[in-house]
């Protein structure tokens, strides 16, 4: 399915406008006594900020953030909250940092051999999203596929994450209509 990219953005900022700031304590996961630790540095990153302020810029400027994982270090409020940001900065598929990667494997189930703990984080993050919420991820998923496929890419995060979970939404949305 294709998709205006100005019609993405909108459909991702109308799902998720009403989401409320889930609190400083509920945006990554914290290590006590271990300053070091990436969740310490994911929390204050994103402590107090709106996710309409999230940028790839303001991301790629941070050193403390491994770009590759920091999302992994989210609560699932907290990766809730900044979705929609990170769902926007994936649209961009030509920066030389693209970000479509990262959050398509931390919207892909886990797999077997998972922890439970991690098992648990994807349930939180995908049961509390709205039925509008859900649509936006699944566009947005679709995108990318596109996308990569066009540039020669068979196999992609956001395929198996489509595959994997969100396109049975679809699938299910549909039996009940």
């Amino acid at each position: 399915m294709a998709h205006d990219i100005d019609q993405l953005r909108k459909e991702i900022h109308d799902a998720f406008a009403w989401r409320p700031y889930p609190g400083h304590d509920h945006l990554a996961l914290g290590q006590p006594g271990c300053p070091g630790y990436e969740g310490e540095a994911v929390g204050r990153f994103f402590r107090g900020k709106d996710w309409r302020e999230i940028t790839l810029q303001s991301i790629v400027d941070e050193p403390a953030l491994d770009r590759n994982a920091f999302m992994a270090f989210m609560t699932a409020e907290g990766l809730v909250y900044y979705l929609p940001a990170f769902l926007d900065i994936s649209l961009d598929v030509e920066s030389p940092f693209v970000l479509g990667e990262a959050l398509a494997f931390n919207l892909t189930p886990p797999g077997e051999g998972a922890s439970e703990a991690w098992r648990a984080h994807f349930s939180q993050m995908a049961s509390s999203l709205t039925p509008s919420e859900k649509r936006a991820v699944i566009h947005v998923l679709e995108y990318l596929v596109n996308e990569y496929e066009k540039r020669g890419h068979s196999t992609h995060p956001a395929r198996e994450a489509l595959d994997g979970y969100w396109a049975n939404l679809t699938n299910e949305e549909s039996k009940q209509s």
